[in-house]
């Protein structure tokens, strides 16, 4: 969720301006270019991004939020789980990510599923209309 820039003790809360922004982290990651996994490492704390994150967070972004107020002194300290899915496991973020790619690979496959559909029954009635033409 924080990150320090150089050696100096400054944390940029990229998962509120992610929040405030109203994206998942997918979202993000893909205007981004960049893998989600990455983006979630940087959010907690794992990642230091580079400055080219930076860079193209604020050209992305920068006129919608104020990214410069999410700048803070310290690391605050992280908050007390209380999800019984969050306890069992410290990567829901990713765990939501995947269930997001899930259902929007679902989505196209039913899209698809539906159109193959509609295919099959056109050339039903093309061959029930051929076999009427043949009996004349």
């Amino acid at each position: 969720m924080f990150f320090i820039l150089n050696m100096e003790a400054k944390f940029l809360n990229v998962k509120q301006i992610r929040t405030d922004l109203g994206i998942t982290q997918l979202e993000l990651s893909k205007k981004m270019d960049m893998p989600q996994g990455y983006l979630s490492q940087i959010e907690n704390g794992k990642r230091k991004p580079s400055k080219e994150f930076l860079k193209k967070l604020k050209s992305l972004y920068g006129k919608k939020v104020k990214i410069d107020k999410y700048w803070m002194a310290e690391q605050p300290k992280k908050p007390v789980i209380n999800s019984p899915i969050e306890k069992s496991d410290g990567n829901l973020g990713q765990q939501l990510s995947a269930i997001e790619k899930l259902i929007s690979l679902l989505d196209k496959s039913q899209a698809r599923v539906e159109a193959l559909e509609l295919e099959n029954q056109k050339l039903k009635a093309e061959i029930e209309q051929l076999k009427s033409q043949d009996k004349v």
